[in-house]
């Protein structure tokens, strides 16, 4: 017999997905506006647009994706594990931190590398735009450097708390929705589960979406979406139009 799903499983997982996304979102937004200041910085010395080359290197975007499907994956997983807990009689969270963090951070990598290219190329676009802009007012080009200096950085710290928010919500619901599946396979076996897709039901989720709602899969099934498949909702594999601000969960029931 399959255990109904909780009430409170969307309420739930979504408190906790926003709570992760909040130390996320202050992670990417600092890297940012770090990132735009050494480039203000290098601007001020001589008033002339700098190299973008070396800034916003793929290195440092790599390990921002790394750590952020650890991080929202680890919390996502051991959360699974507390809403099923009464249900759990053999496995151990404890036994698989090693094993989900590990496969966290091999998606995160494998994620960023289809990712990062572009997100550094925009950003570099973005500011050598903005700072041309800038460069081409007489007011602004007549400012002594207190002050222009203090209206760059105000312009770049908004974007810069813009641009991390826009990439969190993007591959936090992939993050945790691939984390939430993951623990549920490693605590009960893919053979003991099946997996349903839950939208807000919110006012905001597309029609598409909100059709999906209550589809039950194996859990090496997948969702169809918009006449694409899923393994769930948020997944990478899926186009920009299915998965850009998607709050969709994946909630995969025990058999019982």
């Amino acid at each position: 017999m399959i255990h109904k799903l909780n009430k409170n499983y969307y309420t739930d997982w979504t408190a906790q997905l926003e709570k992760a996304e909040i130390k996320q979102d202050r992670i990417w937004a600092n890297y940012f506006y770090k990132e735009s200041n050494n480039i203000i910085n290098a601007y001020m010395v001589g008033r002339k647009m700098p190299n973008l080359e070396s800034y916003y290197k793929l290195k440092d975007l790599e390990q921002l994706y790394i750590e952020l499907y650890k991080s929202i994956g680890l919390k996502m997983a051991n959360w699974y594990y507390r809403h099923y807990e009464k249900y759990i009689t053999k496995a151990n969270p404890e036994g698989y931190q090693s094993i989900w963090e590990e496969k966290f951070a091999y998606i995160g990598k494998t994620i960023a590398g289809e990712r990062i290219v572009n997100i550094s190329g925009n950003r570099k676009k973005e500011f050598n735009k903005i700072l041309k802009r800038y460069m081409q007012e007489e007011s602004f080009m007549a400012m002594n450097e207190v002050s222009a200096e203090r209206i760059l950085r105000k312009k770049f710290k908004g974007m810069s708390i813009a641009n991390g928010k826009r990439i969190v919500r993007t591959e936090s619901v992939n993050a945790a929705n691939y984390a939430t599946n993951e623990s549920a396979s490693s605590l009960f076996g893919l053979n003991n589960l099946k997996k349903e897709w839950i939208s807000g039901l919110d006012g905001r989720v597309r029609d598409a979406h909100l059709q999906a709602n209550g589809q039950r899969r194996g859990m090496n099934e997948k969702f169809t979406v918009m006449g694409e498949q899923l393994n769930h909702p948020g997944d990478s594999s899926g186009s920009a139009a299915n998965v850009i601000n998607c709050r969709c969960a994946s909630a995969p029931i025990p058999i019982v």
